[in-house]
């Protein structure tokens, strides 16, 4: 699959996935751990997302591995390329 993934756009969708408090804290370089809404629900709407939006499936675990949107990030690149 040879699709470009905008990062701008990338960060405004994941920024969907938290309550607004944490959404406006949301950067590349922010870590999840610090979030106080990266709950199980927050990362469960993560995966959703990341399916719907591109077609890439990434469990739990994984997710868990990601310090930052950064990291995510980049997976995803690696993975639709």
């Amino acid at each position: 699959m040879n699709m470009e993934i905008n990062k701008n756009k990338f960060l405004e969708g994941l920024k969907e996935q938290f309550e607004s408090a944490d959404a406006k804290n949301i950067t590349f370089d922010v870590k999840f751990s610090q979030l106080p809404t990266w709950d199980s629900l927050t990362r469960f709407s993560i995966i959703a997302s990341i399916e719907d939006n591109y077609n890439v499936i990434i469990t739990a675990e994984q997710l868990n591995s990601f310090e930052t949107p950064s990291d995510l990030f980049s997976y995803l690149q690696s993975e639709i390329k």
